[in-house]
């Protein structure tokens, strides 16, 4: 039943990174090679690049293919309730008395991760995670050649899937760490091995895939931290907007742990890795939306268990009325029963998302610089997040930016911040005739925000946050220098004059 809600948030929206994922798939299937080189950009011609990303890319491009848009839709879907259909399955079979409990936590738990679902590669890290924390789970009750044997093929999997395999990485030095300790002080040679193995050649496993260690070198010069402030999906949560369901779940989630570790007078159920694990997703999560998932994961999986292990008997929801357990049943049903059909009732249909999500990006605009013989060959500076776009539509033309490399050292600080100053008033045009642009391909609208009650209560004006101006647009349309040869719903193009 889930599935049709987890279909939505991929019909209704087009990712941006969603089309340079489709060619970098497309180039390695059809040349057999990894992405070496910086090929799409002007600004960065010649330098290295790691498609850490490259089997979920070629994926991507094959069921693209295969099934169309609709069909990625439809399995990253699949990979999303598979995660969560795992997180059920597990706490049910600890704690089959908890139903009610574990219904309401995941389906809050949806609410929550929906801005970062839909076909995109850091979905498949849920999965993975869930994973990953399940096996260390039951290795104190399996074989150490199963353990580590499975994690080792799992971590190298991930490793050539997506980049947050690094963050799995982490939580399984911890546990190793554990697992040392504890075995040299208990001189528990069995347990000491286990950590020893599983964390050595899981390791070792990452590094036997194609890039080998360049992996570790390329995202090891990921250090500058601007992106974090400009791109919405990696700010902090306290900044606009808010993700109220994710404040919710982060709210109970502490509520909960207070009842475990203040009020519950035995001894701690969770051990010192899971402890820090935890506290390590929170603070990823606190400091950027985009961890969040992997926070919800985690509490799941190690903290809901070790809760409901304790206070199951005390929590009143175990223990309701059966007239009271029929009411929130039936409550429930309705509930998601409305959610469902409104979702499969109102999805749209997308045959072609390179023509359906034109009023977001720049069909028409792109097809004037194709086509216009003395615009092709310009010198472009484009919106940032026209970049995954037009590397799909038009590959062969060279770019300022695309959504892969924000991070990218440029000029003294990384590639993103660079780009943000054609959006200051008083640099915009220094930086134009720095880098003898010629053509700009640039958004018409700014993002307008309604605020709720909520919003206005914590201090946001709307007023203020609406008011920001476009001032590379209001530069461009107002100077004597260029010229705007064509403007439609989303974007405009504009031409320096001496290139007419």
């Amino acid at each position: 039943m889930l599935l049709a809600l987890v279909i939505r948030p991929g019909l209704s929206s087009f990712d941006p990174d969603l089309p340079w994922h489709l060619k970098f798939g497309q180039d390695t299937w059809l040349t057999h090679q990894l992405p070496s080189n910086q090929i799409h950009l002007w600004t960065l011609r010649g330098e290295t690049w790691v498609d850490h990303e490259w089997l979920t890319n070629v994926l991507m491009f094959l069921v693209y293919s295969h099934f169309g848009y609709e069909g990625l839709v439809l399995i990253f879907a699949l990979i999303t309730v598979s995660a969560l259909a795992f997180i059920a399955y597990y706490l049910k079979k600890k704690h089959p008395r908890a139903n009610y409990f574990i219904m309401v936590l995941l389906l809050l738990g949806y609410l929550a991760i929906l801005p970062h679902i839909g076909p995109r590669p850091q979905v498949l890290s849920l999965l993975f995670l869930a994973l990953e924390l399940f096996i260390l789970d039951r290795s104190r009750h399996w074989y150490r050649l199963k353990t580590t044997l499975l994690l080792a093929g799992l971590f190298w999997l991930w490793a050539c899937l997506h980049a947050s395999f690094l963050i799995g990485l982490m939580v399984l030095a911890i546990w190793t760490a554990e697992q040392l300790i504890i075995g040299w002080k208990k001189q528990n040679p069995k347990q000491f091995w286990l950590g020893l193995q599983a964390g050595c050649l899981s390791f070792v496993a990452t590094l036997l895939t194609p890039y080998g260690f360049k992996l570790y070198d390329f995202l090891g010069t990921y250090t500058n931290n601007a992106y974090l402030q400009h791109i919405s999906e990696w700010k902090a949560f306290y900044v606009f907007p808010l993700n109220y369901w994710q404040l919710l779940f982060i709210a109970i989630t502490v509520a909960l742990s207070l009842t475990l570790f203040n009020f519950n007078k035995k001894k701690l159920p969770l051990l010192p890795w899971q402890i820090l694990s935890l506290l390590i997703f929170l603070g990823l999560s606190l400091r950027s939306v985009r961890h969040f998932p992997l926070f919800f994961v985690a509490t799941c999986l190690i903290f809901v268990p070790a809760f409901l292990q304790e206070n199951s008997n005390d929590v009143p929801i175990f223990s309701l009325p059966k007239w009271s357990r029929l009411v929130l049943k039936t409550l429930l049903i309705i509930a998601l029963s409305s959610l469902i059909f409104f979702s499969y009732y109102s999805l749209p249909r997308v045959k072609d998302p390179f023509q359906t999500f034109c009023a977001y990006y720049p069909c028409q605009a792109t097809r004037q610089l194709q086509t216009h013989p003395k615009y092709s060959q310009l010198k472009l500076f484009n919106q940032y997040s026209y970049g995954g776009w037009l590397i799909w539509v038009w590959p062969e033309k060279l770019l300022f930016i695309d959504g892969r490399l924000p991070q990218y050292a440029f000029a003294n600080w990384s590639l993103l911040e660079e780009y943000l100053e054609f959006t200051k008033p008083d640099k915009l045009e220094q930086k134009l005739k720095e880098y003898q642009i010629e053509a700009v391909l640039w958004n018409n609208t700014m993002p307008q925000y309604h605020l709720n009650w909520l919003d206005r209560f914590l201090g946001f004006n709307e007023q203020e946050i609406n008011s920001r101006k476009n001032e590379l647009k209001v530069f461009l349309d107002s100077s004597p220098d260029w010229q705007k040869v064509f403007t439609d719903e989303a974007s405009s193009v504009y031409i320096r004059k001496d290139k007419l």
